[in-house]
């Protein structure tokens, strides 16, 4: 039985299981006592018998209001979850972050639920087993819950039976642990971009070198001030001093210099100056710095980011995103990855639904994964917002980052703006300039058909400020994901003639009002841009033979007069 079959149901139970891994000793030669003759539960905080692998160990709680299941071990005492969906902003690159909270109830324990794997050994004989509480001992063994996965899992228990393959899991990671105070233990947790973003991750990591001595502005030799700092830079690379950008050689303290990279100029420098590493990407697919940046300086799981989803955007439409550029001085990575995503007209999301970051190139090809409508699908009216502070009316690219060293936010450090399209200034229609200005480090001058793109893709989305449809639906149509596509049909969404239009809208937001009976989703429409597309490739049938997907993603050439093709399909036309 599906989710939705289960959600029709008349006797099924809404019940969340919320699952966390914490830290833990499996190491069956671990003993009940210390070297120094404290008590040991095996965890790392109450473990001093040496180094001992860890491994994780799960705890399993399930709602409060809900009689245990069989077939699965969790104690009853969740009391509440609230989960604040991701929400995609197109036109926006990130998006704005989500979180989840969870209320556990406290409870007098015995130590008989293994959280003491040594009950009943005669080290606990002098103990009251009865004393403190489950939380309260959980807490005080092991204390480190700070970024450790919790699983969030809606499901039913449908005449008392729990239905393990019908359930949705929102995965997060805790952020903060309050109490157990009051009989209760909140936990607060987030996505991995939140924990880049409250870690202040940054890239290049601040160096720790310095000049050990005054630097020329001929000379072509320095050294690092310690041996020990040294150690942390590589064999070669590029480093800025001051306002110069320099390629290096290493041998231990000693360092061979190239002098006035990257379009910067020699000059003399002091002893003490930083010896800032440079990161640099040379001709690297858009993806592959993106995985980077997330990875190697925000910490992030590989295997938290879907790489072979994120390989698919960039073959099918970001082939001609190769990218360089260069970042002298520390930057919050999530500053950069924006910079990226806007560049390229992307979207980036924390999935919690399928535990991975996602990537979606904004595009009007998206097929469709549900429909809905007013008389079998929408609770209610559809409610349509607009957020004209949010209209662009132009959009300007500044390319072609003149020096390594200037600031890539300040206008004067490009050679080249590329003016946008305007859209919707004239009197007759809203009848002013809003531009948005776009900086960009990525786009070199000779990518300027890129920033054509970026610049079109954003102000075709925001023209007329950002339109965002409010929709509520049942559980049996709840589990469409961020992302996901729906065509939406409602007498509230009207073409110029008052007959209702399918619109073709993308899930930014998702969030439970009840949790198993009703849903509020927030979409965007797809943006409207000019009939373009990429001509069909010749490995690809002709448009008799071709799927529903390959006519939506390619252009076919055909007759320019009706009825062009047999399905009434519209050919596209060679324009110059």
């Amino acid at each position: 039985m599906t989710w939705a079959e289960h959600a029709q149901r008349p006797s099924r139970t809404p019940v969340w299981i919320v699952e966390v891994d914490l830290d833990w000793h499996d190491d069956p030669t671990i003993q009940p006592v210390n070297d120094d003759g404290t008590l040991c539960y095996r965890t790392p905080a109450t473990t001093d018998q040496g180094p001992r692998a860890i491994t994780q160990r799960t705890r399993r709680w399930q709602s409060a209001t809900t009689r245990p299941m069989p077939g699965i071990s969790a104690i009853p005492c969740v009391q509440s979850v609230s989960i604040g969906s991701e929400e995609i902003r197109l036109g926006r690159g990130l998006s704005y972050f989500g979180q989840a909270t969870i209320e556990l109830n406290d409870f007098v324990d015995d130590d008989r639920r293994a959280e003491d794997p040594f009950a009943g050994h005669p080290s606990r004989s002098g103990l009251d087993p009865e004393a403190g509480t489950y939380l309260g001992k959980l807490m005080a063994r092991n204390p480190y819950w700070t970024g450790r996965p919790v699983r969030l899992i809606a499901g039913w228990a449908t005449d008392g039976v729990w239905h393990p393959d019908d359930t949705q899991t929102h995965v997060y990671f805790i952020r903060d642990v309050q109490g157990p105070s009051q009989g209760k233990l909140r936990l607060t947790a987030v996505g991995p971009l939140q924990q880049i973003s409250l870690n202040e991750a940054e890239a290049p990591a601040p160096s720790r070198g310095r000049l050990a001595a005054n630097l020329t502005a001929g000379s072509t030799a320095a050294a690092i001030h310690d041996p020990v700092v040294a150690e942390d830079y590589p064999a070669s690379g590029f480093l800025r001093i001051g306002d110069e950008v320099v390629a290096f050689t290493r041998t231990g303290t000693a360092l061979t210099l190239t002098r006035s990279q990257l379009g910067t100029a020699a000059d003399k420098h002091e002893s003490d100056d930083a010896l800032q590493l440079v990161l640099r990407y040379q001709s690297q697919p858009l993806i592959t710095i993106l995985a980077d940046l997330l990875t190697t300086y925000g910490h992030a799981a590989p295997s938290l980011l879907d790489l072979a989803g994120w390989a698919v955007e960039q073959a099918e439409w970001l082939p001609a995103y190769n990218l360089s550029g260069t970042i002298s001085t520390p930057t919050k990575v999530l500053d950069l990855v924006q910079e990226l995503l806007e560049a390229s007209g992307c979207v980036l999301w924390w999935d919690d639904a399928g535990g991975t970051l996602r990537l979606r190139a904004i595009r009007t090809v998206m097929p469709a994964q549900a429909a809905w409508g007013d008389a079998l699908h929408l609770l209610g009216r559809p409610e349509v917002k607009r957020d004209m502070a949010e209209r662009v009316s132009r959009t300007d690219v500044l390319l072609d980052l003149r020096s390594a060293a200037l600031d890539p936010k300040d206008a004067s450090s490009y050679r080249l703006r590329l003016v946008g399209i305007p859209f919707g200034e004239s009197s007759a229609e809203h009848g002013s300039s809003k531009p948005k200005l776009l900086a960009t480090r990525w786009l070199a001058f000779n990518q300027v058909t890129l920033a054509t793109r970026a610049a079109y893709l954003i102000s075709a989305q925001l023209r007329n400020g950002r339109t965002t449809i409010q929709a509520e639906v049942s559980a049996k149509d709840a589990d469409l994901r961020l992302g996901d596509v729906v065509t939406l049909t409602s007498q509230d969404l009207i073409d110029r003639t008052g007959q209702p239009e399918s619109m073709r809208c993308v899930i930014v937001r998702r969030e439970p009002i009840a949790a198993g009976g009703r849903y509020r989703y927030a979409l965007h429409p797809l943006p409207s841009f000019r009939r373009a597309a990429i001509i069909t490739p010749n490995v690809h049938p002709d448009y008799d033979h071709s799927t529903s997907l390959q006519k939506e993603q390619w252009a076919y050439i055909g007759a320019n007069t009706p009825p062009f093709f047999p399905d009434n399909g519209q050919p596209y036309r060679i324009t110059e």
